[in-house]
């Protein structure tokens, strides 16, 4: 075996590995253009030909730079020369200004997964490999992550549309490009993958100076973190599944005796979950933050403390968890569905584009409060003030809209499954 190139024997066997395949199994592949996602289109259209699988692989127009739109036709053009059906995702043209990476991948991952779920595609494949994969742990050791960050990005995550599979992560770039030269020496290379201004290009540069004989010592330690991370996430998981509440406002109730019966590492794992699954917000409170609240723990049965955007409540031998109360997120809700705060739908049937959500005011929450019916049913769910003050309502220019305030004109997104795509990054 040439280990210079990626062999399509052992491609083949490493999706085997990660899933079960159907009778005439549909594959959605990520594709930039660039040389990754292209040998990796490649790879599984042959593939496919061999099992009768569809493949179809969707380019994201990002609307980043000037020609991503020339650019996404063009890698569809170059998709068809191999006989590989294509569509295109554009992103909604909203500009970014700060965070322009994590934000324009969020983005792309939510329109990669609602095209998964909507066309029926169980099985959405993206071409991160092995340098990706360095750079990631390096990045996660050096910012502090614990266990299962630095085991790495993972071959297989399952979300509620679809299951995501990385089997190129075994593979290095050098061993990519040698296997795409035997087929094209035609990809795009994007320009933000050499700027120094983005966090993860100073690591990719801090991986190429590395000797080989670091790197080896950099894979075999996020092989002996991947081993470990498993035993990790069934602990997690036995918790979760017997230990947390969360009603359909997102409001999570956590048993402190059963947590208190789980070793240091799987009570900061559990928190940092619950906290990004709460405050809506895609990133992971650091450890040490963790680590502070859980002293202050140790000391009181009963106070509150504010951490990654949330407010927590200790009663005894309860944890409450909220999303914070002083954060606004102010929208336009002209379309027919919207998100507020990635956590709330709301279905806006007449598209008014004079109407906005932001979180209740004090002002509002306080004449609401009057209300006997509302007060009932906020105490059904046990929604005190601190909570019901971070719920969204439906404003005009000129105040609240009266007939749109009843909580049942917003879906809170905790419907899915918080286990399904709980612990991957």
């Amino acid at each position: 075996m040439n280990t210079l190139e990626i062999n399509q024997d052992d491609f083949e066997n490493n999706i085997k590995r990660l899933v079960v395949l159907p009778k005439s199994p549909k594959f959605l592949v990520a594709t930039s253009g660039g040389a990754d996602s292209l040998c990796l289109s490649i790879m599984l259209k042959k593939f496919s030909q061999k099992i009768n699988a569809e493949v179809l692989s969707v380019i994201v127009d990002h609307k980043l730079r000037e020609e991503s739109t020339e650019e996404a036709k063009f890698v569809s053009n170059l998709l068809t020369n191999f006989g590989i059906k294509s569509v295109i995702l554009t992103r909604d043209n909203i500009p970014l200004t700060t965070g322009i990476q994590s934000k324009a991948r969020f983005d792309r991952y939510a329109l990669l997964k609602n095209y998964a779920k909507e066309q029926g595609f169980p099985y959405l494949f993206v071409a991160h490999h092995l340098d990706d994969q360095l750079e990631t742990i390096m990045q996660r050791k050096d910012s502090g992550e614990n266990l299962v960050g630095n085991s790495g990005m993972s071959a297989k995550v399952v979300y509620p549309e679809t299951i995501l599979l990385r089997p190129f992560l075994s593979y290095t770039k050098k061993q990519i490009i040698n296997t795409i030269k035997n087929v094209t020496d035609t990809w795009i290379e994007d320009p933000s993958n050499q700027n120094e201004k983005y966090t993860r290009v100073k690591y990719r540069k801090k991986i190429n100076f590395l000797s080989s004989e670091e790197k080896q010592l950099l894979v075999q330690e996020y092989q002996k973190n991947a081993e470990n991370r498993t035993d990790l996430e069934n602990e997690v998981l036995e918790f979760l599944s017997q230990g947390i509440l969360i009603n359909k406002f997102g409001l999570i109730k956590l048993n402190l005796i059963l947590l208190n019966k789980y070793r240091d590492n799987i009570k900061v794992l559990v928190l940092r979950k619950l906290l990004k699954f709460a405050n809506g917000k895609n990133y992971e409170v650091k450890i040490e933050k963790v680590r502070v609240f859980l002293k202050q723990l140790d000391l009181s049965d009963s106070f509150k403390f504010s951490l990654g955007n949330c407010l927590l409540k200790v009663k005894k031998n309860e944890l409450f968890i909220y999303k914070n109360r002083l954060v606004s997120n102010k929208i336009k809700a002209n379309k027919p569905v919207n998100y507020w705060d990635n956590r709330f739908i709301f279905y806006n049937k007449n598209q008014d584009d004079k109407i906005f959500i932001d979180k209740i005011s004090k002002e509002t929450y306080f004449t609401k409060i009057k209300d006997k019916e509302f007060k009932k049913y906020c105490e059904k769910y046990g929604l005190d003030g601190d909570f019901v003050w971070g719920l969204p309502y439906v404003f005009t220019e000129n105040g609240p809209k009266q007939d749109y305030n009843d909580l049942k004109h917003f879906n809170y997104k905790s419907s899915e499954s918080i286990f399904m795509g709980f612990f991957s990054k």
